[in-house]
């Protein structure tokens, strides 16, 4: 047994601890149900084939008819017995599979979001929750009837085998052999498919994305305008020829390993016959004898069958359920994420950037380089700087979206990771440039699902965002949906619109001190941006707002301005120091106020 081989077993066998504590967690009576179907299925054949014996020993006189008869009673009464625990277990079993199925999945989303941002957009992230997904999308369950199946014809195999040392020797043999030839194909079927099934997984996340482009609406606006149609069916035929290439093989070993195992099962079969027809010819075995032991071999093929179909299936599958427990037992690279629990003054808070330098992972260049800043509540705060500045960066580590390689921060003088998600995430709302809003009402969109809705500020925010002016032209009014994907009364709401609506997102987060607002507003001209930036200040009274913007016009509602070059702080100060000397800052302005003219619409701001 080679290498591949003896680590998947090991794997396998490695697995079962984790396997059953999880169906156990998740449904203490289902072991139980297993245990019963081990039973049933590993004797269920075994009552007929006595009773087929014995019928046959009392038609030719070799035992007395009331023997026959205190002999076929109990063993029907087993078959009776069998029949119903297997039927009551196939009744219960799939709404105990669902079950299972529900809870492990609802786990799998739930640990979906908790892992950082920084880790789960990796590549090597992405595809390790995709396995863990296979598993526990309908499958775990799966995975406890292969071991059942498998456990079970084991025993059924060793009840054989006892059978057959009492009958014929040379028989047994004979189905030892062909046990072993079906162990050697199972063990090169899996060899060969196994790593194929496994790249098929993970190469299927791209095909179901190119598929999501050319049917999900949200793509549709690029999809037409582009003509993405000879484009996308070209990168589909290139990505499903692939996976169809790798599906034919493991159709090929399939279709190769089962040629053979037939011709092995007709060969043992030949074989046994023959054998038990020279004994029987010879009197050394009954006619009861031949037909029972050629009814065992019949079922003893049939259980071997089983057992190498549903062991080669468990050790396969057995990869994926490790696949799952290491997802589910990851844990967060950023430590302190749920552990601490700091006390914070819910007034007033500093936050320092101390030395702080970050790479994106795979990048030789710094997006921030050498960090130092101290931004506090309450506060107005404009992060300005060219593309690529590091700006949206700087949020992003704010936000705990990624963590420093180099310096730290510091929430009231401490470090921010050693905070919970709850605490510390509180603290801040935000809008990104790329912001997203979901497919259910507005009232749902701006509260993030609340359950119970504080009607009153709601109007509040949504009077100070704008969203008030549209809202009403809509008869459901808040109970509007975004979009008709399951609404048919969905509304497609303009940008503009769907702007002042994650502005009314950010601002309902009540509890919140940090307001981030990264450009939001890129479809508005700078007039609108600007009244739209004064409204936003008004409802931000006594709290930190930290505006990321091109139009520099903004700026002057700020206390304090940043500015940002290549991933550095090259000037701060408040709009009239920046404007009293010969600053980047001042030349950028000035150059932006020529084209828009906002000297004139200043009013002494």
């Amino acid at each position: 047994m080679d290498t591949f081989e003896k680590s998947r077993i090991v794997k396998a066998l490695k697995t079962l601890p984790g396997f059953f504590s999880l169906l156990y967690k998740n449904d203490k009576k289902y072991i139980i149900i297993m245990l019963l179907e081990v039973v049933s299925f590993s004797i269920d054949k075994y009552p007929a084939l006595f009773i087929m014996k014995y019928t046959i020993d009392a038609l030719t006189n070799h035992i007395e008819y009331r023997e026959y008869v205190l002999m076929l009673v109990p063993l029907t009464a087993i078959m009776f017995l069998l029949k119903m625990i297997r039927v009551a277990v196939n009744t219960d079993r799939p709404v105990r599979d669902q079950m299972i199925t529900e809870n492990l999945f609802n786990a799998f989303f739930a640990q979906c979001m908790k892992i950082d941002y920084q880790t789960f957009e990796k590549k090597e992230m992405q595809d390790q929750k995709e396995l863990a997904k296979y598993i526990a999308n309908g499958k775990i369950a799966a995975v406890g009837w292969y071991f059942v199946e498998t456990f079970s014809s084991l025993i059924a195999i060793v009840i054989a085998t006892i059978f057959m040392i009492t009958t014929n020797v040379a028989v047994l043999g004979i189905v030892l052999l062909g046990l072993l030839g079906k162990a050697f194909l199972a063990k090169r079927n899996a060899e060969a498919t196994v790593p194929i099934t496994e790249r098929q997984i993970i190469d299927n996340r791209y095909l179901s994305y190119l598929y999501e482009i050319g049917s999900e609406y949200e793509y549709v606006k690029e999809y037409r305008i582009f003509n993405y149609r000879k484009k996308l069916f070209y990168k589909i035929d290139k990505a499903k020829k692939l996976y169809m290439e790798m599906e034919t093989k493991v159709q090929k070993y399939n279709f190769c390993h089962s040629i053979f195992q037939d011709m092995g099962d007709f060969v043992v079969k030949l074989l046994a016959f023959a054998a038990m027809g020279v004994s029987c010819l010879k009197s050394i075995v009954s006619i009861s004898d031949f037909t029972f032991a050629i009814g065992l071999v019949n079922d003893y093929i049939s259980y071997a069958d089983s057992f190498t179909s549903s062991c080669k299936s468990y050790v396969e599958a057995a990869a994926y359920i490790e696949y799952y427990i290491e997802f589910m037992r990851y844990k967060d690279a950023l430590p302190g994420r749920e552990e601490v629990h700091k006390d914070m003054d819910e007034k007033s808070h500093a936050i320092e950037f101390r030395n702080v330098s970050f790479r994106y992972p795979g990048s030789g260049e710094y997006a921030l380089k050498n960090i130092n800043l101290t931004l506090r509540a309450p506060m107005k705060i404009s992060l300005v700087g060219r593309n690529g500045a590091g700006k949206s960066t700087l949020v992003k580590l704010l936000l705990r979206l990624y963590r420093p390689e180099e310096g730290s921060i510091l929430l009231d003088g401490v470090d921010i990771y050693e905070y919970s998600d709850e605490e510390y995430i509180g603290l801040f709302s935000s809008v990104f440039q790329d912001f997203v809003l979901f497919a259910f009402s507005v009232a749902d969109n701006i509260t993030s699902f609340d359950t119970d809705v504080d009607s009153a500020f709601l109007a509040d925010v949504s009077r100070g965002t704008g969203v008030d002016e549209f809202i009403s032209d809509y008869p459901n009014r808040y109970e509007t949906y975004f979009t008709n994907a399951y609404s048919n009364d969905g509304v497609e709401f303009s940008g503009g619109q769907q702007q002042k609506i994650a502005l009314a997102r950010s601002m309902y987060k009540k509890n919140a001190l940090f307001f981030v607002l990264d450009e939001p507003m890129s479809t508005y001209d700078a007039e609108a941006e600007y009244q739209l930036y004064k409204k936003y200040e008004a409802l931000l009274f006594g709290k930190a707002s930290i505006f990321i913007s091109h139009r520099l016009s903004s700026c002057k509602l700020s206390d304090r301005i940043i500015l940002l070059d290549r991933g550095m702080v090259i000037e701060e100060g408040s709009h009239s120091e920046l404007m009293s000397s010969e600053t980047q800052y001042k030349r950028m302005f000035e150059l932006q106020a020529r084209q828009y003219n906002w000297e004139d619409d200043d009013n002494g701001e």
